[in-house]
């Protein structure tokens, strides 16, 4: 069994030229990660930078419908079940900048080569450190990224829900030729759950 090599990142506006060329109809596992969309002239103006990144700061990386918890007394944490004390709408990041850091950021951003700076900082930290918000497994790498882009699956609606596109998105992928259904389902357990992938229903 060789050891597989991710590919990517594919960025989200890009998916399109990508499927059936650079993305392969083969067996594999893959990953959606929380990137920001790419907007170089977002730094023409103090204001259309100051847009860019709100538009990204106020949207959530996860938004969980309803919680149920239950206090077990005999262990230290809090588990989660149906039917106790219900929690609905929790929300899990995104949150619009405070006036006193949106003033120091339209301080920083009052001159060309500032602006610059600011938006590739961020834009690269985002690429390369956003949150994954998925992970699956397929016999159809190309297929099934072209039924979560186009609308066939139920992940666009959910990435929807967090005020989100498939643009603001990048994928990560790895063929697994020669591994079964059940192997491939196994590490897309075991990296869901390392990863604290939010879009997930069921792992594996």
């Amino acid at each position: 069994m060789e050891i597989p090599e991710f590919y990517g990142p594919v960025e989200g506006h890009r998916l399109g030229g990508a499927i059936g060329v650079q993305i392969p109809a083969a067996p594999g596992i893959y990953i959606w990660r929380r990137g920001i969309v790419s907007r170089p002239d977002a730094v023409a103006t103090k204001r259309d930078l100051m847009d860019w990144i709100q538009n990204a700061v106020g949207r959530p990386y996860a938004i969980l419908p309803e919680l149920s918890v239950q206090r077990d007394p005999s262990a230290a944490e809090v588990g989660i079940r149906s039917g106790f004390l219900k929690i609905s709408n929790v929300v899990v990041g995104g949150e619009d900048l405070s006036a006193l850091k949106e003033q120091a950021l339209q301080d920083l951003c009052g001159q060309d080569e500032a602006r610059c700076a600011v938006y590739y900082t961020i834009y690269e930290g985002a690429s390369l450190f956003g949150p994954v918000l998925y992970v699956g497994e397929t016999d159809d790498l190309s297929e099934r990224v072209a039924k979560h882009v186009s609308g066939a699956s139920h992940l666009l609606v959910r990435i929807q829900s967090l005020g989100l596109t498939v643009d603001d998105l990048h994928l990560y992928y790895a063929v697994l030729e020669g591994w079964t259904p059940s192997q491939r389902q196994l590490l897309e357990q075991i990296l869901t759950y390392v990863l604290v992938s939010p879009l997930v229903k069921r792992a594996g």
